[in-house]
């Protein structure tokens, strides 16, 4: 069947070329693709491999002679075609000839059977189809079906691109959220190079959220990784040598070098975790501002995220809409006398949404709103026709407010939540001397400011640590989570707890437990494991700081906040950590 220098084309790869039978051994046989440089081993009963047979008609290539066929011959097995007085053996053939065009495969009766083409077209029909629906890409994410989570990123990847704030409240998922908008911008194909951007104490959550829930696998890049990489011998740019890579702030602004590469580094798609700390003033920038800025402008898609959207003022979430479209929000001063007419056309848009009609002053507010445009000014005539109400709504969208840019979902809208009270322990003051109060005003004021200065922290005296000890006696089966503003404050309340009547980690039933602050972060993600995953543990109090770190919903207080948690549910806490230091 095969003879070495015959001439056969790969039906699975007919972009390879003529092959050439090289050898033929046994049940094996060698085909060598110049053309591609590939030489492939094939069983000789099952070879997906057709004869390069010319027909007469045909035009034929070889040692730089070029005719078409009139005459076919078998000489030893090998073809040899004449015509026009010529001869071109089918070993003499060139690599590349018009063979893989659907009418010259058709003319030389090189078809596949009927069979195969209906599967492959099944297969394709099928593709097709799964790409059309709006899981693409997520069909395979570990993550529950929430109704908010899904509109979000269903409405953020049907943009291209996407350029979106997501502004859910705490707790609400909106880590979730960006990351099925990139599995689903990767599985499109509509983004292929993806760059996260965080604090340094979100970096490891990030990482295994994103390879647990949706099987994305993230390099982490620090100043460790650059260099080995640039020590291996490779000159190119560091931040090229991966698709996906998050990196935090502080690497980036501790060496100019490296910022700068992350902005030569092109990026399909740009992610920005903990928004409101980009600071931000018409004559002034914060050095993240300024990184994030930049590479805003040159990357296609950017998702920001915060769940407190005006920390900063009006002008700070007026900077972040100008990251997603400094077209629309390129002044300050329009935007903040747009945001004094919201509350107007708040009422107007809720009318419009029930059917109703509109009263004069209602009618006269929009038609200032769109003065010159012709076509919603005749609209006005009548806003109760379902049809002019949606257009005159799509352009208070567009045209007023945060527009189409923003997503905000609230615990009280969305609803199916359990009930957070406060449950407030008081202190008798006139149990404090005027020293106490003094110290704890300037802790107080120490932890409102950004950054937090450096103070000297003493609660080896301090009565909120009598009433937190107070709290764990009278619960002695619960487990809390107690989150600090600073990693001072973690180490000064862990002192205290230790001495105060040798309460940790000495009593019986309680333990206090420290989350690595100081050493490697995904150590965090251990300590916290070791309690929540472990329910019979006697590890009572977890303190740790970077209440974003560990996704829980904390207000500040001025020593900390406790959270209490009668039925700890993180089985798979343990999990993470352990695939996070595998993928590290």
């Amino acid at each position: 069947m095969f003879v070495p220098g015959q001439r056969w084309i790969s039906t699975a790869e007919p972009e390879l070329g003529l092959g050439t039978v090289l050898r033929v051994e046994g049940r094996g046989v060698q085909v060598l693709f110049a053309k591609a440089g590939v030489l492939r081993p094939y069983a000789v009963d099952s070879a997906p491999l057709v004869r390069a047979e010319f027909r007469p008609g045909q035009r034929v290539a070889g040692k730089g002679l070029a005719f078409l066929v009139e005459r076919v011959e078998v000489r030893e097995d090998l073809l040899v075609y004449r015509g026009e007085g010529r001869e071109l053996e089918e070993g003499q053939l060139d690599d590349e000839q018009s063979v893989s065009q659907a009418d010259d495969r058709l003319i030389g009766g090189r078809t596949d059977p009927v069979s195969h083409f209906e599967l492959r077209l099944e297969g394709l029909k099928r593709r097709a189809e799964a790409r059309r629906s709006p899981a693409w890409g997520l069909g395979a994410s570990r993550i529950g079906l929430v109704p908010h989570q899904l509109r979000v990123a269903g409405i953020a990847s049907s943009r291209r691109p996407p350029r979106v704030l997501l502004a859910d409240e705490v707790g609400l998922g909106k880590t979730i959220e960006a990351g099925m908008i990139i599995a689903r911008q990767l599985a499109t194909g509509r983004a292929g190079r993806v760059l996260v951007l965080l604090p340094d104490t979100l970096v490891y959550q990030w990482f295994v959220e994103l390879l647990r829930r949706f099987n994305l696998s993230f390099s982490i890049y620090d100043e460790e990784r650059c260099e080995s990489l640039e020590q291996g011998g490779d000159t190119s740019n560091p931040f090229e040598d991966e698709q996906l890579v998050i990196a935090d702030f502080t690497f980036l602004e501790q060496s100019p070098k490296r910022a700068q590469q992350l902005l030569d580094a092109h990026w399909d798609l740009l992610v920005v975790d903990e928004a409101h700390h980009l600071a931000w003033a018409p004559d002034a920038a914060s050095p993240r501002y300024t990184l994030v800025d930049q590479l805003a402008a040159a990357t296609p898609g950017v998702i920001l995220l915060t769940a407190t959207p005006e920390q900063l003022g009006r002008s700070g979430h007026f900077a972040r809409l100008r990251l997603l479209d400094p077209q629309r929000y390129h002044d300050l001063d329009v935007y903040l006398a747009e945001s004094d007419r919201f509350h107007s056309l708040s009422k107007v848009a809720d009318r419009l949404l029930d059917g109703k009609a509109l009263d004069d002053a209602q009618l006269a507010t929009l038609r200032e709103a769109f003065a010159g445009d012709d076509a919603l000014q005749a609209h006005l005539v009548d806003t109760t026709k379902p049809e002019h109400a949606r257009e005159i709504l799509a352009a208070l969208i567009d045209r007023h407010g945060t527009g189409r840019a923003m997503f905000r979902n609230r615990r009280a809208s969305i609803g199916g939540f359990p009930k957070r009270a406060p449950v407030w322990h008081l202190i008798d003051k006139d149990m404090l001397s005027d020293e106490a109060r003094q110290a704890l005003l300037g802790e107080f004021h120490a932890d409102i400011q950004q950054p937090s200065p450096t103070i000297e922290i003493d609660y080896g005296n301090d009565p909120r640590i009598d009433a937190l000890v107070s709290l764990l006696d009278a619960h002695p089966q619960d487990k809390f989570l107690l989150i600090c503003r600073s990693q001072a404050k973690v180490l000064a309340l862990e002192e205290a707890l230790r001495t105060k009547s040798g309460a940790f980690p000495r009593r019986p039933g309680h333990r206090a437990a420290r989350s690595q602050c100081g050493v490697f972060r995904a150590a965090r993600w251990r300590a916290l494991a070791a309690v929540f995953g472990d329910r019979l543990g006697r590890t009572q109090l977890p303190v740790r700081p970077s209440p974003g770190a560990v996704g829980l919903a904390a207000g500040s207080g001025s020593a900390g906040t406790a959270h209490r948690s009668p039925r700890p549910h993180w089985p798979e806490a343990r999990h993470q950590y352990s695939r996070a230091r595998r993928g590290r």
